[in-house]
């Protein structure tokens, strides 16, 4: 897994530098999200990791205008969380296996379920709730975004 982790890194902090400085939010983690999974499909990363317990690894990246905390998470057993309510921006992209996720929109007052299967992630803004599901020998990637600049248009 520190291989794998090792080359999101690396492929992270690339693209970090190529966006620019004025994006934030949702739209940063809708345009990681699409970068990550095409080089994830076109690359094909050294997905190997230990089959032996649950795991986590943790990488940050800041700047002025943004924090960004990556976890790659392992879960050798199906693993359930309810009610969970997103504090920060959150990208799930699912590299192997399964994820089910159902977001409770807080401005509709709908639920949506999403089936996050290989190579497929979401975005969830902050202040929604949601439940999720990972199946067994399921490999995710969580991106959380936290807006440190709150005026864009005083970036230079």
């Amino acid at each position: 897994m520190k291989n794998l982790l090792n080359q999101i890194n690396a492929l992270i902090n690339h693209e970090l530098t190529l966006i620019n400085q004025k994006i934030n939010g949702v739209v940063l983690l809708e345009i990681l999200k699409y970068k990550i999974i095409d080089s994830l499909n076109i690359n094909n990363f050294e997905i190997n990791y230990e089959k032996k317990s649950n795991s986590i690894s943790e990488l940050v990246y800041e700047n002025d205008n943004y924090k960004i905390t990556a976890e790659l998470k392992f879960y050798l057993t199906a693993v359930t969380s309810l009610n969970s309510e997103i504090t920060k921006n959150t990208l799930l992209i699912c590299i192997s296996e399964i994820a089910n996720i159902t977001i409770e929109d807080s401005n509709l007052k709908k639920n949506f379920y999403f089936k996050l299967i290989n190579r497929m992630g979401i975005v969830i803004s902050k202040g929604n709730k949601y439940a999720v599901n990972y199946g067994k020998n399921s490999l995710i990637l969580e991106l959380t975004l936290e807006d440190k600049s709150v005026n864009i248009e005083k970036i230079k």
